[in-house]
């Protein structure tokens, strides 16, 4: 997620267990809920999330959106470098 501004948090510990990547999906869940309403911003992506503890890849939100966006699109927690 090179390039990208407010990428890194500050005070947050970087390591995430699945139980604090559950925590990381829900305020997600809650956004991906109003992307069509209007009262959504893209801007807010991408993102840092942390790294996953069973694997130690780096992990990012990131909004992907298709056709007209951000009206059709989501965001989602993926791992950086992953086709």
């Amino acid at each position: 997620m090179p390039g990208s501004r407010g990428l890194y948090r500050t005070g947050q510990d970087p390591v995430k267990s699945p139980d604090q990547m559950q925590v990381t999906l829900e305020p997600l869940h809650r956004m991906n809920m109003t992307v069509g309403s209007g009262d959504f911003d893209a801007s807010y992506f991408p993102r840092f999330a942390g790294l996953d503890i069973s694997n130690g890849k780096v992990m990012g939100e990131r909004f992907i959106c298709w056709d007209e966006c951000p009206p059709f699109g989501r965001a989602f927690l993926l791992y950086q470098g992953v086709d």
